[in-house]
């Protein structure tokens, strides 16, 4: 400690001089991080002078040996990521703030950095001491409330955003600078297994018996291994934090609002942004918290970087849309279960039990404490029932209550701020197999009612097994937030009369949160629409009527195409469907079409039938014209009972209802 007080004194000595402090006085004073920190020591200083205010110093010197720096590759560059943040990357993130014109208060707060020294064994960070600027750190004993949490967010988003502006902006410079933080787990394998034991023991420990089965065996699968290895290493388009946690953050309250400082930039690497908000929200939350505000956390992380990435002027739907967020929070709900479990012992470790690290990592793995104990059990308890709401099918109550929550919010984007919301359950009279159906009606005074018609996903685990049906939520939800956009755009520039579109239903929103998806449409029968009766068959008025519409939504598809091919096609590709890997499911309705018809059906023609079907050319056939010719977008499903009509000044009105859009081949 010495040793490093006094290469310090010599760094803070330059640093006066650059301050052009010539007759400085310089005090350092060694602190404890209270078992928060295992890679540097720490040190208040002040720069003192007569007539001039003190220079509050917050220097991190280098504590890992040699033994340290050999075995593991991530150890070994700490220092230089952190330094690099400070010198490169910061100087970007101000450039970019000041073309923006970004008002100061607006913009995530990084600490004064006075430089660094990169000599190894020696390296050493100095930073303005934001303890006398009246902030301080967070009791890692504790949990966060909603405020800390969601004005720690805040700054999460807008440390993502401005990463994610600058790859926008100059994708070289991102890549040249980020380059030095890609972290190869492949090469840190033994780190990695280390902590997966640490994860299953301290969750051995903790949890009840019946858990304790199901947490080693999830750990234990290569597969579950493999998806941790590539959630982590996944080279993302973000710049993530890698350690966001309530330690590696200070507060304070000023004028009576929360102000929040991330610190601790030595984890950066590029990866996913959900990574960073597991590691949050599973190092400093408790099970009552996650119960009430883990969603919402979600939600407001999203609107965060929303306006963060507009004040930058970057498109969040170009970069990092909603529906891939939501899929990536589902995907990565592994890592949370992870990293709590892993690093629950570190966290809640007292001051004076923090093992000082030598070079050997296993002393990270520190006895789970009793509080350890209750937040690992709490973290175990929420995946269990997490893993059991993705097996079995949502009751009515539950979808009611997850709808009437992503009502409130577009009551609020539609600026109905006092709104009542009403919500009742519908029967599809048989006619719909993938959703339960919602009326709603969003009212305020003076306002017009908002009137609603929802679909909540009722697809279990089992069901979603096939791969079709595994995305029809997200296919219909992609239609109305892009394919609708680029029809509207199309009939805009050409100029077609109102009246000579294909009507699209105004779509209000999705969420495609896995198990809890969710689409909110206008409801039109609230404008006289109906449904068809399916027990009858059509007349020509409304078969005309039918195919007009069906060769409008045809037209538009085409006429995209022949735009944009590029935009058609990534679009698109989103619906194609695959018949050959759906062959059990077209090979039970090839014998449904057998049995149902057969019944039916006299003598002579049943033999012909069945051998019609039977013959592996005409099953052939049948494949090769839903799956051949040319590019089309076409509907999948348009029958009547996807369709709604009125009547109106005498003239019959279709509207189709996109159940799952594909990209089929459609046959000349």
């Amino acid at each position: 400690m010495a040793e490093g007080v006094e290469q310090l004194k010599k760094f803070l000595q330059n640093i006066a001089k650059k301050e052009n402090y010539l007759l400085s006085k310089i005090d350092i004073k060694p602190i404890s991080s209270g078992g928060a920190n295992y890679t540097t020591d720490l040190y208040l200083a002040t720069i003192s002078e007569p007539l001039k205010p003190d220079i509050n110093i917050f220097a991190k010197a280098a504590n890992l040996n040699e033994d340290a720096r050999k075995n593991n590759e991530f150890l070994c560059r700490v220092y230089e990521t952190e330094a690099l943040f400070y010198s490169e990357l910061v100087v970007n993130f101000e450039r970019l703030y000041n073309k923006r014109q970004v008002p100061l208060e607006e913009r995530l707060y990084i600490p004064k950095c006075y430089g660094h020294l990169l000599v190894p064994y020696e390296e050493i960070l100095v930073l303005e001491n934001l303890e006398a600027k009246g902030f301080k750190n967070f009791d890692r004993m504790k949990t966060f409330d909603w405020d800390y949490a969601s004005t720690a967010v805040t700054q999460l988003a807008k440390f993502h955003a401005l990463g994610l502006a600058l790859r926008d902006e100059n994708p070289h410079e991102f890549t040249r600078i980020v380059g030095n933080f890609k972290l190869d787990l492949s090469e840190s394998q033994e780190l990695m297994n280390m902590f997966l034991t640490f994860a299953i023991e301290n969750g051995s420990e903790a949890v009840r018996s019946d858990h304790k089965e199901r947490l080693q065996k999830f750990f234990t699968s290569t597969e579950n291994i493999a998806t941790l290895m590539t959630m982590m290493t996944n080279d993302e388009i973000f710049l993530v934090h890698g350690d966001y946690r309530p330690s590696n953050l200070m507060h304070r309250r000023c004028n009576g609002k929360l102000e929040i400082v991330p610190l601790d930039y030595q984890t950066l690497k590029s990866g996913s942004p959900v990574a960073d908000l597991m590691h949050f929200v599973f190092s400093g939350s408790d099970a009552e918290f996650r119960r009430l505000h883990y969603q919402r956390l979600m939600d407001h992380y999203f609107t965060q970087l929303t306006l963060a990435l507009q004040q930058l002027n970057v498109d969040v739907e170009k970069l990092y849309p909603r529906e891939t967020f939501d899929a990536d929070l589902i995907k990565m709900r592994p890592l949370g279960l992870f990293l709590g479990l892993s690093i629950a012992g570190m966290l809640t470790v007292a001051p004076e039990e923090a093992p000082k690290l030598d070079g050997d990592m296993s002393k990270i793995r520190i006895k789970p404490n009793q509080l350890a104990l209750e937040r690992i059990n709490g973290i175990v308890e929420d995946y269990v029932r997490w893993g059991e709401r993705r097996v079995n099918k949502y009751t009515m109550a539950k979808g009611v209550e997850q709808l009437k929550i992503f009502l409130q919010n577009i009551a609020k984007k539609e600026n109905y701020l006092i709104s009542k919301i009403d919500i009742k359950p519908i029967s599809s009279g048989g006619a719909n197999y993938t959703t339960d159906l919602y009326l709603a009606t969003i009212s305020e005074p003076l306002k017009p009612d908002i009137n609603i018609f929802a679909k909540a996903a009722n697809l279990n685990e089992d069901a979603r097994k096939n791969d079709f049906l595994s995305r029809v939520y997200e296919t219909e939800a992609l239609f109305y937030s892009e394919l609708a956009v680029n029809f509207e755009r199309l009939y805009n520039e050409c100029q077609v009369p109102v009246e000579d579109r294909l009507y699209i239903p105004k779509y209000y929103g999705h969420l495609l949160v896995p198990y809890e998806e969710i689409l909110v449409l206008e409801n039109l029968e609230a404008k006289g629409f109906k449904s068809f009766d399916r027990m009858k068959t059509f007349n020509w008025d409304y078969a005309s009527t039918a195919v007009t519409q069906l060769a409008k939504f045809h037209a538009l598809g085409l006429a995209l195409r022949d735009e944009n091919p590029n935009e058609f096609t990534r679009i698109v590709g989103n619906f194609k469907f695959d018949l050959y890997e759906n062959q059990e499911m077209m090979n039970a309705f090839l014998k449904l079409a057998i049995e149902n018809v057969c019944e039916g059906l006299n003598s002579d023609h049943k033999e012909r039938l069945q051998k019609f079907f039977a013959s592996t050319e005409n099953i052939a056939t049948l494949m090769a014209k839903m799956t051949k010719g040319e590019t089309f977008l076409t509907h999948g499903d348009y029958r009547p009972s996807n369709l709604m009509h009125r009547r109106r000044n005498g003239k019959l009105e279709v509207v189709p209802l996109l159940p799952n859009p594909k990209e089929w081949k459609s046959s000349r």
